[in-house]
């Protein structure tokens, strides 16, 4: 009784693995005036019967909810969702049932459908291994107030059709998309998703796609043409079956793009990214990360170049780790073009062991802005000379380079042909601004380090004397010389 004002409530139960009973839960139904609820029994892992949350249905004010069963494995029913229609008064609705792994289908789902002033939805049921289809989601083209959806199924992987997804071109006022599909292993057919062309008022999209290995064709990509509001996007293709990216190319019509991240990682028939070079036309790109992490027939990254154009970048990130065919990088000079704009550089082509030269660096240099710079060249055998980094270093004549570079990792692992290193080592004296540096070379026990007190600068040199890449420069005294560095 003297709780029935109550306008928030928050129950926490989580991993509570004892829980067996939650019909004490029926006590809410007195909450006439609650307008958000909050219900955590994640890990509650010998929990199996929810039918207590039938007592919702009472609570007519409420307009916000949040439901979390997450990782409670003996939940096979979950009809008792049927109370939310009741609540039409809804606003934010939240759904989390991941790796509930004997739950049948989703089919509960549907009741959703009279919950017409919902704005924002999130539905979780990732590695729900016993759901084979998405047709109850075919509730969702009435909930035309939407504006921000996720829905995850990761690890659904009896999931062969999507076809209901095609539902989401009713909901036109959507800004935000987050759909999670990642392990989905007999999912080969993504057509529908051609119908999200339609939603015009769309800024952020993320599609996962990672390990649907039967995907072979993402034609229905090309349709995003039409999406010229889209700030933020990202796909993650990463170890499909996909060997032709040629309708990404329509991204080039996406100019309001802000960020924009691309993963196509262990995509083995994957051997030609020549379509990305149509990215030079986004001009609004702030952000850009690459991801070809384990693609091992590409070879050809002259497409690179364009990334010139783009007048505003700020942020590159580009893997290539493992691309072991690639042998030219010649194409990273175009870098040099974004020096007033590039504050944060990350390249890592490790293991790439056809690189015998990183000369093409030395035009870092040029980028005045850069706060952040990362080079990765670990395992790359055939690399003998870094003299190209003394770019890295104020010259004593000519414009200052690196004046605010605060963070540098550079590792070069196991290029046993290296020389000079400490000539290079001793020269980062001169960044005044460093904060964080990590310096990993050789292949011996301590190659590996990472600079927190600017005195392991020194022991960093002294191994370069002692593996023979160099002597160590006399006088260096680290604390005078890079007073910014921080512990």
């Amino acid at each position: 009784a003297k709780v029935t004002s109550l306008t928030i409530l928050a129950l926490n139960f989580e991993h509570c693995s004892q829980i067996l009973d939650i019909s004490a839960l029926g006590f809410m139904a007195k909450l006439t005036y609650l307008s958000r609820l909050r219900l955590d029994f994640r890990d509650c892992d010998s929990l199996c019967d929810i039918s207590a949350l039938l007592c919702l249905e009472q609570l007519t004010c409420l307009v916000n909810v949040m439901l979390n069963f997450a990782y409670c494995m003996m939940i096979e029913d979950i009809s008792a969702l049927c109370c939310l229609q009741m609540l039409t008064s809804l606003t934010q609705v939240s759904l989390d049932f991941q790796y509930c792994e004997q739950l049948p289908n989703i089919d509960a789902l549907a009741c959703l459908s009279e919950l017409t002033s919902i704005n924002a939805l999130t539905l979780n049921f990732a590695g729900c291994l016993m759901i084979t289809d998405l047709n109850a989601l075919g509730c969702l083209e009435k909930l035309t107030f939407i504006t921000s959806l996720t829905l995850i199924f990761e690890r659904c992987m009896r999931i062969s059709d999507i076809k209901a997804l095609a539902c989401l071109d009713k909901l036109v006022l959507m800004t935000s998309l987050r759909l999670d599909l990642r392990d989905c292993k007999l999912l080969s057919d993504i057509s529908s998703l051609s119908r999200l062309n339609k939603l015009q008022f769309l800024c952020s999209i993320t599609i996962e796609l990672e390990c649907c290995q039967l995907l072979t064709d993402i034609n229905a990509l090309s349709y995003f043409e039409k999406l010229t509001e889209v700030r933020d996007l990202t796909l993650n293709l990463t170890r499909c079956g996909i060997s032709d990216i040629s309708p990404l190319a329509s991204l080039r019509k996406l100019t309001s793009l802000n960020t924009l991240t691309l993963m196509f990682m262990h995509c083995q028939q994957l051997s030609d990214i020549g379509a990305l070079g149509y990215l030079e036309r986004l001009a609004s790109l702030t952000y850009l990360r690459l991801d070809f992490k384990g693609c091992a027939h590409l070879s050809d990254i002259s497409t690179l170049v364009r990334l010139k154009k783009l007048p505003n970048l700020a942020v590159l990130i580009v893997n290539f780790e493992d691309c072991v065919e690639i042998s030219d990088i010649s194409a990273l000079a175009c870098l040099g073009k974004l020096r007033n704009s590039l504050t944060e550089l990350s390249l890592n082509f490790t293991g790439c062991v056809k690189i015998t030269s990183v000369d093409t660096l030395s035009c870092i240099g040029e980028l005045v802005s850069l706060l952040s710079l990362t080079l990765r060249f670990e395992r790359c055998t055939q690399i003998s000379d870094v003299k190209a980094l003394g770019c890295l270093t104020p010259q004593k004549q000519g414009p200052r380079r690196m004046s605010y570079l605060s963070d540098l990792t550079l590792d070069f692992r196991d290029c046993e042909q290296i020389t000079g290193v400490s000539a290079l080592l001793f020269g980062l004296e001169k960044l005044n601004s460093l904060s964080s540096i990590e310096v990993a070379y050789r292949g011996s026990g301590t190659s590996n380090t990472r600079i927190g007190d600017l005195s392991d600068l020194a022991n960093v040199c002294s191994e370069a004397r002692e593996s023979g890449t160099g002597q160590s420069p006399r006088g260096f005294h680290p604390h005078r010389h890079l007073p910014s560095l921080a512990e």
